[in-house]
């Protein structure tokens, strides 16, 4: 007679084989896509996108000589790249919860610029902030950078068709129809 064999342990294998499949696939995805997108996308909403710029100063070591904390007044103001400036103006949000963010992710900057008005009495976010600095959350999204939003696979679905549609759109914007440019010269004579 054979031995029957028990089911518990089959299923303990079927789980195993899908976990090692899962991490390959993990460890693929995390050598590929920050080598390709080195900056990964921005956000499907204001959450996400304040989330994202607040991922890249927490999470990747930026050291800006300058950080400016607002609101989404402030979060409209660029920066050239040379400045060393780094914009951590939150949509829907005020100034308190960018300078808690600074505060726990113990960066130094020179220099903090601070959006003040209505938006300065707001109280620092909890829920964003828990979600930035979450045991859990901190470990791991430091050390696997695809777990980060920016790297989620629908942000960079949706980064690659924005790009595409801008890309597309300037090219017919930069076409001249040939049917206005006569109607322009017709116009000037």
């Amino acid at each position: 007679d054979r031995p029957v064999r028990s089911s518990t342990s089959s299923s303990e294998r079927a789980v195993w084989k899908i976990l090692v499949v899962a991490a390959l696939i993990v460890a693929c995805y995390q050598a590929v896509v920050p080598r390709l997108l080195p900056d990964g996308g921005g956000g499907h909403d204001q959450w996400q996108e304040n989330l994202i710029k607040a991922q890249r100063l927490v999470y990747r070591h930026v050291s800006p000589t300058i950080i400016v904390v607002g609101s989404s007044k402030m979060a409209r103001v660029t920066f050239p790249s040379e400045t060393n400036v780094y914009n951590l103006s939150l949509n829907g949000d005020g100034s308190l919860t960018g300078l808690e963010i600074i505060r726990r992710a113990g960066v130094r900057p020179r220099i903090v610029l601070i959006e003040v008005g209505d938006v300065i009495v707001r109280d620092a976010d909890s829920a964003f902030l828990g979600s930035l600095f979450g045991p859990v959350n901190l470990r791991l999204r430091r050390w696997i950078p695809v777990l980060q939003d920016a790297y989620q696979p629908g942000v960079l679905v949706n980064h690659a068709a924005q790009s595409w549609a801008r890309r597309r759109t300037l090219a017919q914007d930069d076409r001249v129809r040939p049917e206005l440019y006569r109607e322009l010269l017709d116009a000037q004579v």
